[in-house]
Parts: structure tokens; sequence; C-alpha cells
């Protein structure tokens, strides 16, 4: 598994971007133009005031200090980190996976801010949720990488040297219990775009066409009249059409990959009824389309987001080609 960031991943991480996007806007419009024209610092009253949350009054801001800074290198080195790990947890889980570990660790650090500091604490930042999305890209390290693992251990310790703050470890220790339980249960916490329909169209299309092929072949043969018996095609549209053949193994293989995402070949031959030479060629084709690790004597689904949208292109521009057809 490569923790190495591309500008391909760069600009992949449109989540990240627009979150950082916001916190800077935010930055702009309260502690610059509204702090000058208005003379007061605006920004502390979006900021988590314990002493006013415990008294009923802003219990919003345990929301909204997430996205405030109170000067300008505060924004910039959490900013920096934003883009470092917003990044790369990004590559490793789904939007919506992304935005519950982002906003689920950042109210775990401010509620954690609120019950173990003192009435008169003020809180602002979004350190709480960075450490999370830090956390969560953690749990994807293997344990057989050391080197890592020490790297990760030294950033935590120095991080969360004393005076301790609780925003940073609880929102750590939020990311890092939503990233175990995702990685668990990779299906609970996943909401993709609902492409059955366009799956179930491309199968109609597919059926369709198939029906038409018998129908015309047994149209011909009762017209010919061979042998005074209905004469049937020896070889389905299917085999006829390779394109067909084609996007109905992808179905599969689409099947197959998201009950689970690591599948020997000899499991997926079964599955696509091909051989083993002919499977090893068509997955180095499809690989060069659709993101998955191809190992000694298996393939590995990296993000499942990503491999499902890839699948998603390529149904889509083939529905739209038969549509044309």
């Amino acid at each position: 598994m490569s923790f190495v960031l591309t500008g391909r991943d760069l600009k992949a991480s449109k989540l990240t971007w627009f979150f950082i996007g916001i916190n800077v806007l935010l930055f702009l419009l309260l502690n610059v133009i509204l702090d000058y024209f208005l003379h007061y610092q605006t920004v502390y009253f979006f900021a988590q005031n314990n002493m006013e949350i415990r008294s009923g009054v802003h219990i919003w801001s345990i929301f909204t200090s997430i996205f405030v800074h109170s000067d300008f290198m505060h924004l910039i080195f959490n900013m920096i980190s934003l883009l470092l790990f917003g990044m790369m947890a990004e590559k490793y889980y789904t939007k919506f996976q992304w935005l519950i570990i982002y906003i689920g660790s950042g109210l775990l650090g401010s509620v954690a801010s609120l019950i173990l500091y003192p009435p008169f604490t003020i809180g602002l930042g979004a350190s709480g949720a960075i450490y999370g999305l830090m956390a969560a890209v953690i749990t994807y390290i293997p344990r057989n990488n050391l080197r890592l693992m020490i790297y990760g251990g030294i950033y935590v310790l120095l991080s969360l040297r004393p005076p301790t703050n609780f925003a940073h470890l609880f929102g750590m220790l939020a990311g890092f219990l939503i990233g175990l339980y995702i990685k668990r249960y990779p299906r609970n916490l996943t909401r993709r775009k609902k492409p059955k329909i366009r799956w179930r169209f491309s199968l109609w299309l597919a059926t369709r066409r198939d029906r038409r092929f018998f129908r015309k072949e047994k149209r011909l043969a009762k017209k010919l009249n061979l042998d005074g018996e209905e004469h049937y095609p020896s070889t389905s549209a299917l085999e006829q059409d390779p394109h067909i053949n084609e996007i109905n193994l992808l179905h599969k293989f689409h099947s197959r990959m998201n009950s689970s995402p690591t599948a020997s070949f000899e499991q997926l031959a079964r599955v696509l009824e091909l051989g083993l030479p002919v499977l090893k060629e068509k997955l180095l084709v499809w690989n060069q389309k659709i993101p998955f690790d191809i190992l000694n004597q298996s393939i590995k689904i990296v993000s499942i987001h990503q491999f499902n949208a890839a699948l998603d292109e390529i149904f889509f521009a083939w529905e739209e080609k038969t549509s044309s057809q």
C-alpha cells in the first residue's frame, strides 16, 4: 500500500480543497474584513465559549468553532496539515466517509474541551478534525511497515506533549475509531451514487439485443423451413458481440469485488467463467482504466469509491454508445 501523494491525488482531493476554501474565506471575512470595519473580533462570536455553552447560550458554537481560527499562523499551520492528511484520507475513504471523520472528530474534540476544560476557556480551530483525519489514515498503515508506525507514533507524541490539548486527543481518538469501523465494515458508512438503474438499463439493452438476435434467427429458420424444424442459433448474441460480452464480464467483476475487496485469480476465473491466461490478460487491460492492485496471485481494491466511479464511467459511456446506435 503506497502512502506517497502525487499530482493526481492533489487534483482529486476536491473535498479537502473545499474545506480549505471555507476556512480561508471565513478567516478573511471574520478576522480581516469585519474586524477592520466593526473594530470588534467577530471571530470569537463563533468560537466555543465554555461558560456561555454551559449557560445554554451559543450551543451551536460547538460546531462553528471547527471552522474559525484565531490568527494567521494558526490558520496556515492548520491548512497545511489539512491539505496533507485530507489528501491522504481522500485516497483511502469515500467523500461521505471523509466528511463523517472530519465532522465527527471535530465535534468530539469540541465536546471534550467543553467537559474537561475550565468554564472560562475559549476554543477554536480545525485541529481536532485534522487529527481525526490523521488517525483515520494511520489505520491503513500495514502492521509490518515498522518505519511508518514509528513515524506516526513520534508525530502523535510530539503533537500531544503537555499541556494536553483535549480537542486534539479526542479528535484523534474519534478519527481512529471511525477509521477502524469503516475498515472493518466498509459498506456501512458508504454513500455512493445509485447507479443500479444505469446498470439495469445496460443489462436490459444487452438482453433486448439478445432477444432480437434470437427472433431474427427464428424467423429465418421458419422461412427456410430447414428439415421442417425450427432452428435456433448455436451461439448467443453475447458471443456475437464482444462489446456486450465485455460489459457483462465487467458487471460480474464489479459485483464480486464489491462483496469483498480482495479476490484470488482462481475465484475470479470461476466467477467470470474464464481461463486463467485470458483472465490475466483482461485484468491487465482493465487495470489501465480501473484502479485496483494486481498482486502475486490475487487482486485488491484499495479505494472502493474510486473503483466504482471508474466502472460507472465505463458503463455510462457504453450506454451512450449503444443508445446512439
